[in-house]
């Protein structure tokens, strides 16, 4: 289905991560699209290269033990011209039933000419709880 709501996007797109579809994940995103991370900036002009990173994140998750992503709108402002920002907040549920923080999300959205939602840049807001744990690690050890 076309995910028409800011919800059911969000949704959507955790349920791709989860199951590993990350084509259909690309595919919700317009190209050209970029993802911002504490500063760095990458913009995808090609799903399959946008997958591909998606595809080693996962990967990585993976091996820490996360077996299923959820998602939760936790703001949207009202939009103007087929546009608008949602925040998200995702939890990792892991292999042995626990779960975690999985980060803050900013998702600029827009709307395609058949009305679906479409993402068209993420910023990083905060990284999952595990990641900022290893981040803050390696300045420790840098500093």
């Amino acid at each position: 289905t076309v995910p028409r709501s800011v919800t059911a996007l969000a949704e959507e797109i955790a349920g791709c991560l989860s199951d590993w579809r990350l084509d259909a994940l690309a595919a919700l995103h317009r190209i050209p699209c970029a993802f911002e991370a504490h500063g760095r900036l990458e913009v995808f002009c090609r799903r399959p290269d946008l997958a591909a990173a998606v595809r080693r994140w996962r990967t990585e998750t993976w091996a820490r033990g996360v077996r299923r992503i959820s998602a939760r709108v936790v703001a949207q402002d009202l939009g103007r011209s087929g546009r608008c920002r949602a925040w998200v907040e995702s939890t990792h549920h892991r292999a042995d039933g626990s779960a975690e923080d999985g980060g803050t999300d900013l998702l600029y959205l827009a709307r395609d000419p058949g009305g679906a939602l479409c993402v068209e840049m993420i910023d990083f807001l905060s990284l999952p709880a595990a990641e900022e744990t290893e981040r803050e690690a390696a300045l420790s050890a840098a500093g």
